[in-house]
């Protein structure tokens, strides 16, 4: 296997004050691993000890989460990137010493300021965690959170290589910190040369601030989060309503900006996927893209009967028959891999029923309208 991960070397994530990793899910060996400036990190024994592991071709425990999701669902953060192999030959020729740095790439977790409480979240959403309080499913009261927008400020304007910026939140839009930072890369001049990646749930994109980031940026990628479509959506990523984020791609796409379609698949959004990739393809959507939630269990994306993975099956090969971009193939497909795997043990759908009538009674909502073939395993 290879272990090799371009991360430590060219990548970092900001989050919690000003906390730095190379990712988002790095396992660090300290708490809050807070810094002065980016270089102090990239210098660090941690740093220089996980490159050298890198480079010997020998997995660093601070990236087995990779590593882990790899073996369950056959991708990880490490790998989905188009620019993983080519990444590698060129760190593999330029990193000669250790620690070896060339921040190319950072993602900013501004805060975990939220305007949705989607099914999924355990957090970062402050809101999320405040409902999760309420329905007494969270042992702990939630805090906000916030980097430390003067040390991100002072960092940024000190890269000279910097060429992809990539806004995750919390809900980038709802957070004022962000464009903040989008202001000064412009006054600066650096944002002419750097791509800028929005993750967003489309809830809160205006024709004013899209065009200040196409009109301002080397290029902008808005990744739209969207797990189901109509009413699904309207549950799964309460409380958004459809019609609005139906309305704000249509923007995107007379705006001209790039856009993909992220779903985080869930056992719930994969009984529904079908109508999603429908949905892209009369939108003339390019790219759909699939993240597997494997946390918590009972809504991990493999955790249905086989009986219902038989049926979604038959509907994702029909559609695979389609005619489809190369990337819903890949989507469509790997949808045809998890419902053709089946389980020596069925799983358990008493919890995940469970946690759905928690909800239905706290939101007033009612999950057995949308989802009817669970009602066989109440």
């Amino acid at each position: 296997m290879n272990y090799f991960c371009s991360k430590p070397f060219a990548s970092m994530q900001v989050h919690n004050e000003f906390a730095v990793a190379p990712c988002c899910i790095w396992i660090d060996d300290k708490v809050n691993n807070k810094v002065e400036t980016f270089d102090t990190y990239f210098t660090s024994d941690q740093i220089k000890d996980v490159q050298q592991k890198l480079i010997n071709n020998q997995p660093p425990h601070q990236c087995m989460s990779c590593y882990d999701q790899e073996k369950r669902s056959g991708h990880s953060l490490r790998t989905i990137s188009e620019e993983f192999e080519s990444l590698e030959q060129q760190i593999r020729s330029q990193a000669k010493s250790y620690p070896y740095f060339d921040i190319q790439d950072i993602q900013i977790v501004t805060s975990n300021i939220c305007n949705l409480k989607c099914l999924p979240c355990g957090g970062p959403s402050y809101i999320r965690l405040v409902e999760l309080q309420k329905m007494g499913m969270l042992d702990y009261t939630p805090k906000m959170s916030s980097i430390n927008l003067d040390a991100i400020l002072r960092n940024l304007k000190s890269l000279t290589s910097l060429n992809n910026i990539s806004f995750i939140g919390g809900e980038p839009f709802a957070d004022k910190i962000t464009f903040k930072i989008i202001d000064q890369l412009i006054e600066t001049g650096q944002s002419k040369n750097i791509r800028v990646d929005m993750n967003t749930n489309l809830t809160l994109c205006t024709r004013e601030n899209l065009s200040k980031l196409r009109d301002n940026f080397k290029e902008v990628m808005i990744r739209g989060s969207i797990d189901g479509v109509g009413e699904i959506n309207d549950y799964l990523r309460y409380p958004s309503v459809w019609n609005e984020i139906d309305q704000v791609v249509d923007l995107i796409y007379e705006l001209e900006i790039p856009f993909i379609v992220t779903t985080a698949l869930t056992n719930l959004s994969l009984l529904k996927y079908d109508q999603v990739i429908d949905w892209a393809k009369q939108k003339g959507i390019q790219d759909l893209f699939l993240s597997k939630v494997v946390t918590p269990k009972p809504q991990a994306f493999d955790q249905l009967p086989t009986k219902l993975k038989m049926q979604m099956r038959e509907k994702f090969l029909k559609l695979r028959s389609q005619d489809h971009t190369n990337r819903t193939h890949a989507a469509i497909d790997a949808c045809i891999d998890i419902c053709s795997k089946i389980d020596d043990e069925e799983p358990d759908m008493f919890n995940l029923i469970n946690l759905l009538d928690k909800h239905d009674k706290f939101r007033n909502t009612n999950f057995q309208t949308l989802w009817p073939e669970l009602n066989d395993y109440r």
